[in-house]
C-alpha cells in the first residue's frame, strides 16, 4: 500500500508564496535561531507572529497550514504557529456562549491572541488533586488562588488557558472548570522558570483573581469534558510529525560523513538504526492519518490519541540515542559552536526530548488513558470514566509531506571524515 502523502497544486502556490515572504520578513536575527529563543529577539519573534497573522495565515485552512507549517519549521519558527492553536476553537465552538463566539473566537481564530497554557502531560488522566489553581464562585465572577506552571511564547501572554478545582471532593469529572483567563487582570504574578526551547515557561501565581463569568468555557462542572476535546483536537492533522525532519537531517548528515573511511550509512550497523528510526517516522504518519480519517468520518477517538503520543514520546528517546550513537559529541553541539551540525537541532531535539519523558517510576500516563479507554483494570464504580468522545473536525485534505530521501543512495560527492581524532 502507498501511503506516502502528496501536495495539490495550489498548495504547491500556496509555499512559493509563503516562502519569498519568509524570506523577506524574517530577521536576520531569528534565521539560525535553530529552535532556540534568546531574550534578544523575543520582541522580533513577537513582531513576526503579528505580521503572521495580518496576513491571515495564523488562521490558515486546512490545506494551506502544513505548507506555512513546514516552511516556518525550515527557519526553527514552527513554535510561533503551532503554540496558539491548542484546540480552543472546538472547545469555544461546541461550549462556548454566544458571547464569548462574538468576542473571543474572532481573535483566537486570526491568530493575534497569544494563550499560555497549564504544563501537564497531553491525553493524561486530569487528577485535580495534580492542578494547584481552585476556583470558587462569587456573585457573577469566579475567584481563583493557587499557583501551576504554564508554558507559551512570549514574556506574557493575552490569555491563560486554565483548568481550576471548584469542588476537590468531587468525582473528578465534574471538579473542574474551565477558564480563558485575561492575564491582565489583578492579583495574577509572573515568576520565570527554566523549560527546555523554543517555549518560555512561567510559573503563574492566581491571588484572589476576580475572573468575570463571561471567561468561563461552558459550565463550571465542564472543565473535565473540555481538555478532554483540546487534547483530542489536533490542530495540524495533516502535518508530519516533527521527528521527520530530524530523522531526515540525521541520514542527509551520515551520506556525506565516512568514519575510518567508510561513508557512515555503508556501515551495517548504522544503515541498520538510521532504517529503524525512518521506519518509526512512517508508523507516526500512518497513525496521525488514522486519526485524521476516523476524525473526518465522524468516528470516535478513544484511545488513539493516547497511543500516537506514546509512541511519539518513545519515539523520540529512541532518536536521541540512535543520533549520539552516530554522530558522537556532535549530537550534542548547541547552536552557539559553529561545529554543530543543523544550527544545534540534534542537542535541541534531546533536551526537548527528555523534557517530555514521564519523571515518575510508575508507567507512562498515556498507557494509563489507552488501558482506561479500554476498560482494562476499571471498578464499576470508578468516577474517573472519561467523558464521551469530543467533538471532531471536519473532512480531511490531499495535502502531506514527502521526505524526499533515499536512505542508501550511492551518491558520487566527496565525503567527510568523521573518525574519531581526525
Amino acid at each position: 500500500m502507498d501511503f506516502e502523502l502528496s501536495y495539490t497544486e495550489a498548495q504547491e502556490r500556496f509555499r512559493e508564496e509563503v516562502r519569498n515572504w519568509l524570506e523577506e520578513h524574517v530577521p536576520a536575527s531569528m534565521k539560525l535561531l535553530g529552535g532556540r529563543v534568546d531574550a534578544a529577539v523575543e520582541q522580533d519573534a513577537i513582531l513576526l507572529r503579528k505580521k503572521l497573522a495580518d496576513e491571515g495565515w495564523l488562521a490558515s485552512t486546512r490545506e494551506q497550514a502544513p505548507i506555512l507549517l513546514e516552511e516556518m519549521r525550515r527557519y526553527g519558527l514552527d513554535w510561533l504557529i503551532k503554540d496558539n492553536l491548542v484546540g480552543l476553537d472546538v472547545a469555544l465552538d461546541t461550549l462556548g456562549s454566544d458571547e464569548q463566539k462574538k468576542d473571543l473566537r474572532p481573535a483566537l481564530g486570526r491568530g493575534s491572541a497569544i494563550i499560555w497554557r497549564q504544563v501537564r502531560e497531553p491525553n493524561s488522566f486530569l487528577d485535580p488533586s495534580a492542578i494547584g489553581v481552585d476556583a470558587r464562585k462569587d456573585g457573577d465572577d469566579y475567584i481563583l488562588n493557587g499557583q501551576d506552571p504554564f508554558v507559551g511564547s512570549g514574556e506574557r501572554p493575552h490569555f491563560l488557558w486554565t483548568l481550576a478545582v471548584m469542588d476537590r471532593t468531587a468525582p473528578a469529572h465534574t471538579a473542574l472548570a474551565a477558564f480563558l483567563v485575561p492575564a491582565g487582570l489583578d492579583g495574577t504574578g509572573f515568576q520565570r522558570i527554566d523549560a527546555p526551547p523554543p517555549r518560555r515557561a512561567h510559573k503563574v501565581l492566581f491571588d484572589e483573581v476576580s475572573v468575570p463569568a463571561k471567561y468561563l468555557v461552558g459550565s463550571d462542572a465542564d472543565g473535565w469534558g473540555i481538555a478532554d476535546a483540546v487534547d483530542r483536537a489536533d490542530p495540524f492533522p495533516d502535518v508530519p510529525y516533527d521527528g521527520e525532519k530530524h530523522v531526515a537531517h540525521l541520514i542527509e548528515w551520515s551520506k556525506r560523513m565516512t568514519r575510518d573511511g567508510v561513508r557512515i550509512t555503508e556501515e551495517p550497523y548504522y544503515a541498520q538504526i538510521l532504517v529503524e528510526v525512518y521506519l518509526d517516522t512512517l508508523i507516526i504518519r500512518l497513525m496521525r492519518q488514522r486519526n485524521q480519517w476516523m476524525a473526518a468520518s465522524g468516528k470516535g477517538l478513544t484511545y488513539e490519541q493516547a497511543q500516537l503520543a506514546l509512541r511519539e514520546k518513545q519515539a523520540a528517546v529512541k532518536f536521541s540515542r540512535v543520533a549520539r550513537d552516530i554522530m558522537g559529541p556532535y549530537a550534542q553541539l548547541s547552536a552557539e559552536d559553529p561545529l554543530s551540525p543543523f544550527n544545534g537541532e540534534f542537542d535541541t531535539q534531546q533536551k526537548i526530548g527528555l523534557a517530555q519523558q514521564n519523571p515518575n517510576p510508575g508507567p507512562e500516563v498515556q498507557a494509563g488513558a489507552i488501558a482506561r479507554a479500554l476498560g482494562l483494570g476499571k471498578k464499576k464504580d470508578d468516577d474517573r470514566s472519561p467523558p464521551s468522545p469530543a467533538p471532531q473536525r471536519s473532512g480531511p485534505t490531499e495535502s502531506g509531506f514527502n521526505l524526499g530521501w533515499d536512505l542508501l543512495d550511492d551518491e558520487d560527492e566527496e565525503a567527510a571524515d568523521v573518525t574519531p581524532g581526525r
